[in-house]
């Protein structure tokens, strides 16, 4: 991981057995980061150093559903806008199923199992408010309670 002092950082690498290294990377706070790697596995950056905490339930990048973006407003809270159209919240060490990047219809479902809508990035600048754009260049917006 990379540390930036002033206006020059000091670069550092993370190695990684699984293949490559992260794919997302987003930080709450100094002392607080999160990433996923390529193969779809999240890391905590606390006290320091790396501690892996599992899998992201929306897949890796080598099956096409890794986050396309990832967006931590508070330490320990983050938000991830899966390649699927879904979006993922990390809150207490747990990633769930919060959303999705168009409205929930049936045909909707049918029409995302042939070709999902593309997640392209998300914005949570505070735990309650984040908005995300797709692929097609619609922008969605949530008030989380």
């Amino acid at each position: 991981m990379a540390t930036f002092q002033a206006k020059s950082p000091s670069a550092g690498r993370l190695r990684f057995s699984d293949g490559p290294g992260f794919v997302q990377l987003a930080c709450a706070s100094a002392e607080t980061c999160v990433g996923i790697t390529f193969r779809g596995k999240w890391f905590e950056f606390r006290r320091g150093s790396w501690e892996f905490m599992g899998n992201f339930p929306g897949g890796d990048q080598s099956q096409g559903y890794a986050p396309k973006m990832l967006s931590c407003p508070t330490p320990g809270r983050c938000f991830a806008a899966a390649t699927s159209g879904v979006i993922y919240e990390l809150n207490h060490g747990r990633w769930t199923s919060v959303g999705y990047l168009y409205r929930q219809s049936w045909a909707r479902r049918l029409l995302e199992m042939i070709a999902p809508t593309p997640a392209f990035s998300i914005s949570c600048p505070s735990p309650n408010f984040c908005a995300a754009v797709d692929g097609y260049g619609n922008a969605y917006i949530w008030r989380l309670a």
